[in-house]
C-alpha cells in the first residue's frame, strides 16, 4: 500500500550504516588513523547493540523495522513483523549474534518462506502480499534481486554457512541461465518460482553474478 518508511526506524537502512561504519573503521585503521577507527567502531557496536534490543522479535525470531515514535512493532493498525529479505541483512553487516544467526538461516531455507526455486524472494512466500509475479518493474513483494541475494550470501559466509551460500549461489545461477537461454537478457529481477518476467532488462547490476562465480569457484 502506500509508503509509510518516513514513520519508521527502517532496518535494511540501519543495517547498511553499520556496514558502512565498519568498513569506515577499518580504512582509518588501515590508514594509521587509530582514534578516528576506534570512533567508526563504537558507533557500529552501539547501532549494532541497539539492532539487537529493538529490532529482533523473540516470539518469531527475526528482524523488522519499527515504530518511529515508540519503538514498537506496531504502526496504527499494522503489525510490522513481516518477514522480508532484509531481516538476513543482520547476517551481512555481521550484527546477528551466533545463536540468532541460526534461527535466520532456518527461516531461509524453509521453502515455503525464502528458500525458492531462483533464489531468495523480497517477501517470505507464505506472507498475504507475496507474489512471485514480475509483471512491471519495481516490485518488492516477492522477485528476487541478485545484488540483494549476494548480500545474503556473503551473510551466509561470515558466519561460516559455506554449502547454504554455495547451494544460494546455485540458485541465483539458475535464475540468469535459464533466461540467458531464453531470451538473451540480463533482468531488473527474477521470479522466485517461475520463468515468465515482464520488467527492465539488462541491468547493469546483475554482473554481480561475475563475482559471485569468482567466489564460487576460486581455488
Amino acid at each position: 500500500k502506500e509508503d509509510i518508511s518516513d514513520e519508521l526506524e527502517c532496518l535494511d537502512l540501519t543495517l547498511m550504516i553499520v556496514k558502512e561504519t565498519r568498513t569506515l573503521s577499518e580504512m582509518a585503521k588501515e590508514l594509521g588513523m587509530k582514534d578516528a577507527s576506534r570512533t567508526w567502531e563504537k558507533i557500529a557496536n552501539l547501532t549494532s547493540d541497539l539492532v539487537n534490543q529493538k529490532m529482533w522479535d523473540d516470539s518469531s525470531k527475526f528482524y523488522y523495522s519499527i515504530n518511529r515514535k515508540d519503538h514498537s512493532f506496531k504502526y496504527l493498525t499494522r503489525d510490522l513483523r513481516r518477514m522480508e529479505i532484509i531481516g538476513f541483512l543482520a547476517l551481512w553487516a555481521e550484527v546477528a549474534p551466533k545463536d540468532r544467526a541460526e534461527q535466520l538461516v532456518k527461516h531461509l531455507l524453509d521453502s515455503k518462506k525464502f528458500w525458492r526455486k531462483y533464489g531468495i524472494p523480497t517477501l517470505a512466500a507464505d506472507d498475504e502480499w507475496f507474489t512471485p509475479y514480475v509483471d512491471y518493474c519495481c516490485k518488492w513483494n516477492g522477485p528476487v534481486w541478485l545484488l540483494w541475494d549476494y548480500m545474503v550470501l556473503d551473510g551466509l559466509k561470515k558466519y561460516g554457512y559455506n554449502k547454504t551460500a554455495n547451494q544460494l549461489a546455485d540458485k541465483m545461477m539458475l535464475a540468469v541461465t535459464t533466461q540467458l537461454k531464453k531470451n538473451h537478457n540480463f533482468w531488473e529481477s527474477y521470479s522466485p518460482d517461475n520463468e515468465v518476467l515482464n520488467s527492465p532488462p539488462n541491468y547493469i547490476w546483475d554482473s554481480i553474478m561475475a563475482r559471485v562465480l569468482i567466489e564460487k569457484y576460486k581455488k
